[in-house]
């Protein structure tokens, strides 16, 4: 059922009917249109950040993102991406090889935004999630952890320049468009230098799909095509894959696939 609330935003962007819903932890989608354009409408919860993942998209203008049509504080609409073939498909079939080389293909278009600070979360505060974890009574793998936050902590404190990242480019977050490109949707928003960006691809796709993936021939695909430093491409990658393990409440699968990376 739409709510009062959510109608408003209907009439206010003359959208027709929604023929597909869902609600997330962060906001309430509708697939539907406007006028012949198929859109996407996301109306965000009071304690998500979905207005600063918008602001990012308005600041990458449809380049390698999915485009913002439309925003205010409280919602925005997005335009519908082709019919939702995810990048994760090649993985699915024995073809990573491929999914590296879109997701460079998608860095290279998103990382050409100029590199202008638009109000983002710096990467360097999640070394107090570290922290808060190894405070705790009972933590699992607290060696690993612990390693973890030292070199995350000595990544921060030594970034190269810094521009807006996706902060969330994995295999189930780019998608094919309606002209046969690929875009990154669904972006956290962050701040900090390029070699962060490859963490979250390296350490998906998920169990079920994470299957014959060489990730030795992901490092190789990834330093041919993009003029990154390699060593801290692994080391943030391997960082991001512990805190993504004490984010999930002390599941470690992420963390033990970038165990030995670096």
């Amino acid at each position: 059922m739409i709510s009062t609330k959510q109608q408003l935003y209907f009439d206010k962007w003359q959208l027709g009917k929604p023929n597909k819903t869902l609600e997330t932890h962060s906001s309430f989608l509708y697939w539907c249109a406007q006028d012949n354009l198929a859109v996407v409408l996301k109306i965000y919860k009071s304690h998500s950040d979905e207005a600063a993942a918008a602001n990012l998209l308005r600041h990458y203008d449809g380049c390698g993102a999915v485009k913002v049509l439309a925003h205010d504080e409280d919602a925005c609409l997005l335009e519908q991406v082709g019919n939702g073939r995810e990048l994760v498909e090649f993985s699915r079939v024995g073809d990573d090889v491929k999914a590296a080389e879109i997701l460079c293909q998608v860095i290279g278009k998103l990382h050409s935004a100029p590199a202008i600070d638009i109000g983002l979360r710096p990467v360097d505060e999640f070394v107090v999630d570290f922290e808060e974890y190894l405070a705790r009574d009972f933590c699992v793998e607290r060696d690993l952890v612990e390693r973890a936050r030292r070199v995350y902590t000595d990544l921060s404190a030594s970034q190269g320049n810094r521009l807006n990242l996706h902060g969330d480019l994995h295999h189930y977050n780019i998608m094919r468009a309606g002209d046969g490109g690929w875009v990154a949707i669904d972006p956290k928003g962050y701040w900090g230098e390029a070699e962060y960006e490859l963490g979250a691809f390296l350490r998906n796709p998920l169990a079920g799909d994470f299957v014959g993936i060489d990730m030795g021939g992901r490092f190789d695909i990834i330093d041919a095509q993009l003029d990154y430093d390699m060593e801290r491409v692994k080391k943030w990658a391997f960082c991001q894959a512990v805190l993504a393990s004490v984010w999930a409440d002390d599941d470690m699968v992420f963390a033990r696939r970038m165990v030995g990376v670096f």
